[in-house]
């Protein structure tokens, strides 16, 4: 047994692997090789209070996000051991082909591209906070709750998106089916069934 730290705030398994975030920062890699255990430091998080990894997530990076401080970091495995971050993030999470990543402040919407060196594109700015976002599978749209809506982006596209149901200001519970066909919305006590 091994002693990492005084304490891991998270940890998140990919078939042999195992990848722990301790509180001193490491990123830390642990494994089986020729049945022997292994530890590695594969990066370090510089703000760091309550990270977690965003799951799911690509196989080639890490995806960290510190609510506490509002730090989003995505960590490659390619060797390179600095993680891009991303300041006042409240919220991120990767489409179902893991290809985008949506993630934004309290006011501004933002997608990039699993590539390493990928710029966020802007996808929306609004004085009205969005507290969650959910993807359409095997499509480029995704939902956002904003204020007392959810409202259908299409991530391909410059046009503005178009207001999909109206629901109260706590953020719904939305269930898509496999077929995109029906999405389940819970929100204020009442359950609708929507068509895509």
């Amino acid at each position: 047994m091994v002693v990492l730290a005084t304490d891991v705030l998270d940890w998140m398994e990919r078939e042999e692997s195992l990848y722990l975030i301790a509180t001193n920062g490491d990123i830390v890699l642990r494994r089986s090789q020729s049945g022997q255990p292994q530890t590695s430091i594969v990066g370090r998080l510089q703000n760091k209070v309550q990270p977690a990894f965003v799951r799911p997530s690509p196989e080639q990076l890490l995806t960290i996000i510190d609510p506490a401080t509002r730090t989003l970091s995505l960590l490659p495995l390619d060797g390179r051991q600095t993680p891009t971050e991303y300041r006042n993030i409240a919220t991120a999470s990767w489409s179902p082909d893991f290809r985008l990543l949506l993630f934004g402040s309290d006011f501004e919407l933002s997608v990039r591209t699993v590539e390493s060196a990928a710029e966020p594109i802007l996808l929306r700015r609004s004085s009205k906070a969005f507290d969650g976002g959910w993807w359409i599978p095997e499509s480029p749209y995704v939902l956002i709750h904003q204020e007392d809506a959810l409202i259908l982006h299409d991530t391909n596209s410059r046009t503005s998106p178009l207001v999909f149901a109206r629901t109260g200001p706590i953020p719904p519970l939305v269930h898509i089916d496999a077929t995109n066909e029906l999405i389940i919305v819970f929100s204020e006590g009442l359950l609708r069934a929507l068509s895509f």
